[in-house]
């Protein structure tokens, strides 16, 4: 198996400005936003993963070496964060996996999250996109 530098990937993304902005209903906890930023590790079959870019301060998914999100999170007076920018690869379309990636993060970090708002942020931000 190959080691894939991620970050060159992304690096290139950027630089050929590919981005296809979309809208995105998210709002998480700071316990949340702690576990996103200690990453996970993925599973053997390749689950997504997660990068955060302090450089430029976006996250990153992929998988199997494709970076398939990048998202802009902005922490809110209470405390929370809310995830202001949500963009897709036009080449591999799959941004919706932030939410998977928060899910996994939660498990392995040992931070508590409901589901039952997670759903209604997926759910929400596909109605938003099929609306673009």
């Amino acid at each position: 198996m190959t080691d894939i530098d991620y970050n060159i990937i992304i690096s290139e993304l950027n630089h050929r400005k590919v981005w296809v902005p979309r809208r995105i209903s998210f709002r998480i906890s700071s316990e949340e936003y702690i576990a996103l930023l200690k990453g996970y590790h993925p599973h053997w079959d390749m689950r997504y993963g997660l990068i955060y870019d302090y450089q430029d301060d976006y996250f990153y998914s992929y998988r199997s070496g494709y970076v398939v999100g990048k998202y802009k999170v902005e922490k809110q007076r209470n405390g929370d964060y809310l995830f202001t920018e949500m963009y897709e690869n036009p080449y591999k379309v799959d941004c919706m996996v932030i939410f998977e990636c928060l899910s996994e993060a939660c498990k392995q970090n040992n931070v508590s999250f409901d589901p039952e708002s997670l759903q209604r942020y997926i759910y929400e931000t596909q109605n938003m996109i099929k609306s673009d």
